[in-house]
């Protein structure tokens, strides 16, 4: 039972059975399964290396968003709050853990894009004019291209692109329709304008949350993918909308950067 170490640090073990005919290991037997355990033991290391290195960009490009939100009242907690309904709704509609943790990655970073928009556009308290409308539908793609140094954040960057395309096709940046948009940007995108529509802009006042129900009832089929739409409403209706993330204990708990097991699945692959 050879240990997994690493920098005087034991990551674990390697336990073998017995040969089938019974005989003992060999000093080569032996000498190979010590070789195994050294790989092994570098491998979960610098794939832990690896983890951090993500977890280390994406509070980076987090602290961001938050940046733009703290410096605006009425967006503030926007980002929060679009991630625990699109989570919470993926769950409802039986997203798997991957999707599900891409879903969380976007939804967070959705509006980074709005580092590029003039603050001044941002804040305007005057009815926003077609033109207006036009700079800020810009920023999906101004956060792709501010996310596009980071490669393990390619997946994401796609979902970032899509959240404002719609059902009908008449959406940007890329007019992109139905299946053709990625089903967690279908979500991000109910989600998300629930939200803005329920919250206070500079240029108007929040709606309320049964008339922008009654919204996305109507647009569905045209700005929304209807069954997201249905299973939305009915989220709202049936079991509300959560007002904070599950708690869950030290165990069970999955992160949105990747859990433990998944490392120690990927050396399992490689050997």
């Amino acid at each position: 039972m050879p240990p997994l170490v690493e920098n005087e640090q034991v990551l674990g073990a390697i336990t073998v059975a017995n040969p089938q005919d019974g005989s003992p290991f060999s000093p080569a037997d032996l000498e190979l399964l010590a070789t195994i355990a050294t790989q092994a033991s570098v491998a979960i290391r610098n794939a832990r290396l690896y983890e951090e290195q993500q977890q280390t960009y994406l509070a980076t490009v987090q602290a961001l968003v938050s940046a733009i939100e703290a410096s605006d009242a009425y967006t503030r907690g926007h980002s929060d709050r679009v991630t625990r309904y699109s989570v919470a709704l993926a769950s409802k509609m039986g997203f798997n853990r991957e999707m599900l943790k891409r879903l969380e990655q976007a939804a967070i970073l959705d509006d980074i894009g709005k580092i590029g928009i003039d603050i001044n556009l941002l804040h305007k308290k005057e009815k926003l004019s077609q033109s207006d409308f036009e700079v800020l539908k810009m920023h999906p793609s101004i956060g792709v291209r501010i996310l596009e140094p980071i490669s393990f954040l390619g997946p994401i960057r796609e979902i970032i692109e899509q959240h404002h395309e719609r059902w009908d096709g008449q959406g940007y940046p890329n007019g992109l329709h139905s299946q053709g948009i990625l089903p967690e940007a279908r979500i991000l995108a109910v989600c998300d304008t629930y939200d803005a529509m329920t919250s206070d802009r500079p240029y108007r006042k929040a709606m309320s949350p049964a008339v922008v129900i009654q919204e996305i009832q109507d647009h569905a089929g045209s700005q929304f993918d209807p069954e997201m739409a249905e299973a939305f409403i009915t989220l709202w209706r049936e079991e509300g909308l959560p007002k904070s993330f599950p708690k869950q204990t030290s165990g069970q708990q999955e992160r949105v950067f990747g859990r433990q097991e998944d490392l120690i699945q990927e050396v399992g692959e490689t050997f």
